[in-house]
């Protein structure tokens, strides 16, 4: 096994951390994704918020469409690294982004999950009701 996987595996181990410590960890990847202009709208989801145990931190993050497609990729991985330095925990975190997610994706995180970064007011809800619409037409596609 490569050095880089026993690290991954090593980030990704379940583990406890009390509720109080948790949202001092979402207080301050909110605070570094704030001083992040691009970012309009960040998510914390998954196991993290929900469940006792857990693996890893989720984060979704919509830049309002400024990224080209093809810089995506590049784009979450550096976001990721930049987090994870900044952070100094031992965990591993899950960046995604929201502005091409299928909306099934787009719709049950921004329902499930918790808002940390709203720089528009209401802009997470016309994203909810926009994701929602196109659920309903694929629907109505496949008849």
């Amino acid at each position: 096994m490569s050095k880089l996987r026993i690290l991954e595996e090593k980030l990704r181990r379940p583990r406890f951390i009390p509720w109080d410590a948790r949202r001092e960890i979402i207080a301050r990847i909110a605070q570094l994704l704030m001083d992040r202009p691009e970012v309009l709208i960040a998510v914390v989801h998954g196991g993290f918020i929900s469940s006792d145990i857990f693996r890893d931190i989720d984060i979704a993050v919509y830049l309002g469409h400024k990224l080209p497609f093809m810089d995506t990729v590049f784009y979450v991985d550096r976001l990721r690294d930049r987090l994870q330095e900044a952070l100094k925990i031992d965990i591993a975190l899950d960046v995604q982004l929201l502005d091409y997610a299928p909306p099934a994706f787009t719709y049950r995180i921004l329902s499930s999950g918790q808002i940390i970064v709203e720089r528009m007011p209401g802009l997470a809800s016309i994203l909810k009701i926009r994701a929602l619409e196109d659920l309903e037409k694929l629907r109505k596609f496949r008849g």
